[in-house]
């Protein structure tokens, strides 16, 4: 699972912060005035260990994938894609370190404290996402208008692609 930051209305996986208000699709920078929001994210009572958000700017992508692309779903057609808001994302997978500082359990099958956590149910991980406002919000470390949430498929895809087009981002 991943945590990011977005908009306090949008619907999205783990944990994102995002400014409320409409950003433009030439909104391509960080907010000014919530740059701090990725920081803060470290600084929650419970949260200490978490990695660092990164902005994801504004764009358009290729979503899905070619007809004759090895191993392909029937359901991944691909599709242009505009994202005219950016949103903060986890640089890294949450771990079962931090999913248990702010859950107090470990559902992993895998277990180590540095790993990813794993055998996350949706429901578990939206309840993490408002576990981790709540607290962030208590702390006064998220600013006015964010809360973490899932990103959306488009989203996630764009974010994981990191500009590429083909298989597999390296």
């Amino acid at each position: 699972e991943k945590r990011k930051a977005a908009k306090a209305d949008d619907t999205s996986p783990v944990g994102d912060a995002s400014p409320a208000g409409d950003a433009s699709a030439a909104d391509d920078a960080s907010p000014a005035d919530n740059a701090s929001a990725a920081d803060n994210a470290s600084a929650v009572e419970g949260i200490e260990t978490f990695a660092p958000m990164v902005w994801i700017k504004p764009g358009t992508f290729s979503m899905g994938s070619p007809q004759g692309e090895k191993k392909r779903i029937s359901d991944e057609l691909q599709h242009s894609v505009t994202l005219t808001k950016g949103f903060y994302i986890g640089k890294t997978e949450v771990t079962q370190a931090q999913w248990q500082a702010v859950m107090g359990d470990n559902p992993s099958l895998f277990k180590g404290a540095n790993l990813p956590v794993e055998m996350v149910k949706w429901g578990d991980a939206v309840a993490f996402c408002s576990e981790l406002t709540k607290r962030a919000r208590k702390a006064g470390k998220l600013p006015e208008g964010y809360a973490y949430r899932l990103p959306t498929e488009a989203e996630w895809e764009y974010a994981c692609r990191a500009g590429t087009t083909g298989s597999y981002a390296i």
